[in-house]
């Protein structure tokens, strides 16, 4: 089941925005797989660096988003 999130905005200079009206936690990778950071999911994220990042999403329910990122 997917639960529509909206990750915005994408591409982006140092953050983006979850919209979603599901809680959860997250997880942001980078493109060789490493774990960059984890947390609850509020209303921000703040990506590290530029680069090229895999944000996972675990809604309290339900099954995981994956979303591509650019930071740049």
């Amino acid at each position: 089941t997917s639960f529509n999130y909206i990750v915005y905005p994408n591409p982006t200079y140092s953050e983006v925005f979850v919209d979603s009206s599901f809680e959860g936690d997250y997880k942001l990778y980078n493109l060789s797989g490493g774990l960059i950071q984890e947390g609850i999911y509020n209303a921000q994220i703040i990506l590290p660096e530029k680069g090229f990042y895999l944000l996972e999403l675990y809604p309290n329910i339900g099954e995981k988003e994956t979303h591509k990122l650019i930071c740049h």
